[in-house]
């Protein structure tokens, strides 16, 4: 090896901590204008409409430069929502240039999450009839590199059509099993859309392989909380509403443990009832996190489960964005973050545009909310 060459070496190292330490800077800076809780509340309680709220956002730091160019006057609640939607993605864009390989491969991953939810939606469009299609077609534009040919799987009319479509992309031994199935049997899209949400994660914790440290520390414990989470999620819905056998079940779930274990998985599976379902999940680690409350209609119950589980992911985030050294770690957890952000503003404008009770809405975001006022 030459001068030259052991000198370049010696410096890989310190390009690297120099590009990681760039990117979590960024991330900072970004979770700096996030918005705070006086800002939801004056959302909540001084916006009487859709286009006040519209308005509200396009004057904060955090939303205005990708409000620009919406009419105020004539915004409507799917379109402001529509751009909402997208900002998390914009945003992970942004740090392509700062990111090694190992690292965007991390951010890529994160983002294969927008294509899959694209291809979500357009199933459901198959399947139900009903859709926006011109809706969808803006949102396939709006996403830019999709791994499949949208445009042309937003012309299926049949299941048979979309498989066809997506044959020699790696959404076509995702999806073939359960599509198959629905057509030869009939039965819900929840596995087929379990499977596609499984393809995304598994993506993921193969993207961190490529890491080392610190980074793929905090990110294995980020993951493996969201795969326990949705291990979780799924057995409990695989159990109240489709009366999958243990056998289906066991095979949808995700092959990652971290505060769940195998035996954990093993006995919800195996659970007589939905009873002893309930008392076995309220058993394990994530248990004294999850609300269940049995006195609630069973629409407000899946609410409030799901708001449990997104505040046990947010938290995990907050942490990890928190620690000290830096890396795609910290750009992952504020992307995340910034997700439920957005969830959030879609809840309220939802509240807002059917004039539902504000009170009631504050329960049912992800961000535990400060006392109105408070500090």
């Amino acid at each position: 090896m030459s001068t030259r060459e052991r000198d370049l070496h010696r410096m890989i190292p310190f390009v690297s901590l120099g590009r990681r330490a760039t990117m979590a800077s960024k991330a900072r800076v970004l979770k700096g204008r996030m918005l705070p809780d006086e800002f939801f509340w004056d959302l909540l309680f001084k916006c009487k409409n859709i286009r006040e709220i519209a308005s509200q956002l396009r004057n904060s730091f955090s939303y205005g430069s990708y409000l620009g160019h919406i009419d105020i006057s004539e915004v409507h609640r799917y379109q402001l929502e529509s751009v909402l939607s997208m900002i998390p993605l914009y945003e992970a864009m942004r740090f392509r240039y700062f990111a090694g390989r190992s690292e965007w491969s991390v951010i890529d991953a994160w983002r294969a999450g927008y294509e899959s939810d694209l291809l979500k939606r357009i199933i459901r469009h198959v399947f139900s009839g009903k859709g926006d299609k011109a809706a969808l077609a803006e949102r396939i534009h709006t996403i830019g590199e999709i791994s499949f040919p949208a445009e042309k799987l937003l012309e299926c009319e049949t299941f048979d059509d979309i498989l066809l479509v997506l044959k020699g992309t790696p959404y076509f031994d995702v999806t073939r099993a359960p599509l198959e199935k629905i057509e030869e049997q009939g039965a819900t899209l929840f596995p087929v859309e379990m499977a596609i949400d499984s393809y995304v994660i598994k993506r993921l914790f193969k993207s961190i392989s490529g890491l080392h440290g610190n980074q793929k520390k905090q990110l294995a414990a980020l993951l493996g909380t969201k795969a326990d989470l949705l291990n979780l999620y799924w057995l409990y819905r695989s159990r109240k509403f489709f009366g999958m056998s243990p056998e289906e079940m066991i095979s949808r779930i995700l092959p990652f443990n971290y505060r769940l274990s195998k035996k954990d998985l093993q006995k919800l599976v195996f659970a007589p009832d939905l009873e002893s379902f309930m008392d076995l999940m309220e058993d394990t680690w994530y248990g004294k996190f999850l609300e269940y409350p049995t006195d609630m209609d069973q629409g407000t119950l899946e609410l409030v489960l799901e708001r449990s589980i997104s505040r046990i992911i947010t938290d995990r985030a907050v942490k990890i964005f928190m620690q000290g050294s830096p890396g795609v770690h910290t750009v992952l957890a504020y992307l995340i973050l910034r997700e439920y952000e957005v969830r959030d503003l879609t809840t309220i404008i939802e509240d807002v545009r059917y004039d539902f009770s504000r009170r009631m809405a504050v329960l049912f975001l992800v961000r535990s909310m400060k006392a109105e006022g408070g500090s």
